[in-house]
């Protein structure tokens, strides 16, 4: 409120969480990291094609992750993109319009390096870091649990919505797949 005009100013601003994650599948793990964001607006961004470092491990298409993030995560927003270059995705996307709060969420082994990818641009980057844990659940446990059939090492692991039979079936069909073709 201006005092001496006796008008409200709004905040327009929000604040964006983005995460950069593969989700080949999503476990409980990104879920939790996931749901326990507190921003105006979340993105997750999927990086795959020549632009990602992890091609060969990726046995989900990106309609496919769209589809399990819409069961684990509803609130978010899946943005595909080709390159790993977060400024660029951030302008391609439209994601910071009115000069938005953004924050970088990441675990400890991976935020530094994604928060070197902003020295030069003309906004300020939060960095929101989630610390590893002992208990963290890695999507290779994951993959390796659906190779094996093991149900209950999978349902264990894998994000609420997914822990169930059906999408045990649809997930193990698809690595089945991928993995007969390489």
């Amino acid at each position: 409120m201006n005092p001496e005009e006796g008008i409200i100013m709004e905040n327009t601003k929000e604040s964006i969480g983005i995460f950069i994650g593969r989700m080949q599948p999503p476990t409980v793990m990104h879920q939790k990291i996931i749901n326990d964001l507190k921003y105006d607006k979340i993105y997750v961004i999927i990086v795959e094609g020549a632009g990602s470092s992890h091609e060969k491990k990726n046995f989900l298409s990106f309609d496919d992750r769209v589809k399990t993030l819409k069961v684990t995560n509803p609130k978010v927003k899946a943005i595909h993109s080709t390159t790993g270059y977060i400024p660029d995705i951030i302008e391609n996307n439209k994601m910071n319009q009115d000069n938005d709060d953004i924050y970088i969420v990441a675990g400890s082994d991976r935020i530094d390096g994604y928060m070197k990818q902003f020295k030069d641009v003309p906004y300020k980057v939060f960095k929101h870091e989630i610390p590893r844990q002992p208990e963290d659940v890695s999507a290779t446990k994951v993959r390796t649990a659906l190779m094996a059939g093991d149900f209950a090492s999978y349902k264990r692991m894998i994000a609420k919505g997914l822990d169930n039979e059906k999408w045990f079936s649809i997930l193990r069909k698809k690595l089945m797949e991928r993995y007969n073709e390489i």
